[in-house]
C-alpha cells in the first residue's frame, strides 16, 4: 500500500511539473509574441515615413535644378546683353561711322528741302524720280554742302567740310568720291526714298 501511494504520488507530481512546464512554454510564447508585434509596427512605420519623404527629396531637387538652369539663364542673358552695349558703344564711336551718319543727316535736307522742290509740277517729278528708282540719284560732298549750308541752321560749308577729316592720319576726305545716294520709291513724295552713302577717307587704309 505504500509502494502505490508513493507511485500515485509520484505520478501527481509528474503531471504537475508537466503542467507547470506547459505553462511556462506558453507564457513564454506570448511574451514572445508581445516583443515581436511592436518591432512590427516599427518597421511599417519606417517605410510609410521613407515613402512619404522621398517624394519630398525629388520635389526639393527638381526645385534646385529649376533655380540653378534660371540662374544660368540668366547670367547668359546678361553677358550677351553687355556685349551688345560694348558693340553699340564701339561702332558709335567708329569715326567712319559716325562720318556715314553725318552724311546722311545733311543729305536728308538736301533732298527733301532743296532737290526735291526744285520741280515745279508734281506730274513731271513723279516721272523723272520713277526713273531713278534703281539707279539712284547721286551727289558729291561738296556739291551737297554747297547746297545744304544755309539750310535748317547748318553750320557754313568751312565748318562742315571741316568734320569730314580722318583724325587717325589728318587727311581730308576725298570730296569727289565721298557721295550720297538716293533712290525714290513709290508714290515718290517727299520722303518716298531710300538713301546711301559712300565715304572716302582713307579708313580702309592700315
Amino acid at each position: 500500500m505504500a509502494n502505490k501511494k508513493k507511485s500515485g504520488s509520484k505520478k501527481t507530481n509528474s503531471s504537475r511539473s508537466n503542467a507547470a512546464k506547459g505553462y511556462v512554454k506558453e507564457t513564454k510564447k506570448v511574451e514572445v509574441e508581445k516583443v515581436v508585434e511592436p518591432k512590427k509596427e516599427i518597421k511599417e512605420e519606417v517605410k510609410t515615413f521613407v515613402r512619404e519623404e522621398e517624394p519630398k527629396k525629388v520635389k526639393k531637387t527638381t526645385k534646385n535644378t529649376l533655380f540653378n538652369v534660371k540662374n544660368i539663364c540668366i547670367a547668359v542673358v546678361s553677358i550677351l546683353v553687355l556685349v551688345l552695349i560694348i558693340f553699340l558703344i564701339i561702332k558709335g564711336v567708329n569715326p567712319q561711322k559716325k562720318l556715314e551718319k553725318y552724311m546722311k543727316e545733311l543729305g536728308k535736307v538736301y533732298y527733301e528741302e532743296v532737290y526735291y522742290s526744285s520741280f515745279n509740277k508734281e506730274d513731271e517729278r513723279s516721272e523723272f524720280l520713277a526713273k531713278y528708282t534703281t539707279l539712284g540719284i547721286k551727289t558729291d560732298l561738296s556739291n551737297l554742302v554747297r547746297a545744304v549750308a544755309s539750310k535748317n541752321d547748318l553750320p557754313s560749308s568751312e565748318e562742315i567740310l571741316a568734320k569730314f577729316v580722318n583724325k587717325k592720319t589728318g587727311k581730308e576726305c576725298n570730296r569727289t568720291n565721298t557721295k550720297v545716294f538716293f533712290y525714290p520709291t513709290e508714290p515718290y513724295g517727299v520722303k518716298d526714298y531710300k538713301i546711301d552713302v559712300k565715304v572716302d577717307c582713307g579708313f580702309e587704309e592700315k
